[in-house]
């Protein structure tokens, strides 16, 4: 019996063994054979490609003007204000002219007592000639003739001083050099200006562009006359436009190149207003493309997992690096190809199903 149980004991020892030894390999298997998983893909297909370089920009003026004074002085009248429709001509801004106009009355009552005295020589001259030479000496003649040049000399460069403090006085009345909007006014009426100061900006409201500034990575692919698509804040429209000048430097301090883009159709549209601009670098009549979430870097180099015979495949492939959720393929894959859309939880060689 203590065989038997000896024996039993042996029994159950070598069956709990050969139990666990079961459940061991049962786990193993069943570890195993757990069923690959699901994964989401895309089919390769030629289509259409359209490189897009989206940027923000501003509604700017095509031309501003600056308006600063040429002396320095008091201000006694500002006739604008910001906003303001002004037409070529008008008045903006008055400065003291008190000293320079007593200095045109000046140069003015000179001139006209300068004139009288020409008058009186050259009285004098016609009556010479007119004696003759049996009734005033030829001396006499010669020096009539010579105080009316004088005279007339003397009218002459007091008439040049009159015009030259005209033309000075009229440096104190600041006029629109053309038509357009006051865009800025940083002039109040008592204040000091000198030369270096701006008093106001304007501009023709109806003439404006676009001003944007491309990252120096995209900038060598950007020229004049590419197309672009314009949306202003706030709006839905979408305009057509063409890149009209690009910088022929990059700017030192953000690293970017100063491009403009003309509306092909006239708009109105506030200056200053934020613009989503999208410029069409590139267009491919067919190509492949993926999303960029398709994408595994190794090193320098690109690869995909493409679903081939229920197995994950890594591939190499070549793209054209854009800012954009989708990039264009130049190498590496195959029309019809399916690209497994997220690799990141696989490995090259493991088993999928395409869902």
């Amino acid at each position: 019996m203590a065989t038997d149980e000896g024996a039993s004991g042996r029994r159950k020892v070598v069956l709990g063994l050969g139990a666990l030894g079961a459940l061991g390999a049962g786990g193993a298997f069943l570890t195993f054979h757990n069923p690959p998983p699901w994964v989401a893909t895309e089919v390769m297909t030629p289509a259409p490609v359209s490189l897009v370089l989206a940027l923000n920009g501003h509604v700017r003026a095509r031309a501003e003007v600056a308006v600063r004074p040429l002396v320095s002085a008091y201000v006694t009248k500002v006739a604008v204000t910001e906003g303001q429709r002004v037409a070529r001509g008008d008045l903006l801004v008055a400065l003291d002219d008190r000293q320079v106009e007593a200095r045109r009355d000046q140069a003015r009552a000179a001139l006209e007592v300068q004139k009288a005295r020409e008058a009186q020589a050259r009285s004098a001259a016609r009556r010479a000639q007119g004696l003759g030479a049996s009734v005033i000496s030829r001396a006499d003649a010669e020096a009539a003739e010579l105080a009316l040049a004088t005279a007339e000399g003397e009218s002459l460069r007091l008439s040049a001083a009159l015009a030259e403090v005209e033309r000075e006085l009229a440096h104190y009345r600041l006029i629109a050099p053309t038509d357009g909007v006051v865009l800025s006014r940083r002039v109040e009426e008592g204040q000091q200006v000198t030369l270096q100061d701006t008093l106001m900006t304007l501009a023709d409201p109806e003439d404006i562009l676009v001003e944007a500034e491309v990252d120096e990575l995209y900038a060598r692919r950007i020229g004049e006359g590419l197309s672009a698509r314009l949306r202003a804040i706030g709006q839905s429209d979408i305009r057509d436009g063409e890149v009209s000048f690009t910088a022929p430097r990059l700017d030192p301090d953000s690293g970017g190149r100063r491009i403009e883009v003309s509306f092909l159709e006239p708009a109105e549209l506030p200056i200053g207003l934020t613009v989503e601009v999208n410029l069409i670098v590139a267009q491919y009549p067919e190509a492949l493309s993926l999303p960029r979430s398709a994408l595994v870097r190794r090193g320098a180099a690109w690869h995909v997992l493409v679903a081939e015979k229920g197995r994950a495949v890594v591939r190499p492939v070549e793209i054209v690096d854009w800012p954009s959720e989708r990039v264009m393929l130049t190498a590496g894959l195959q029309s019809g190809e399916q690209v497994i859309l997220d690799p990141v939880k696989l490995s090259p060689g493991d088993e999928i199903r395409v869902g």
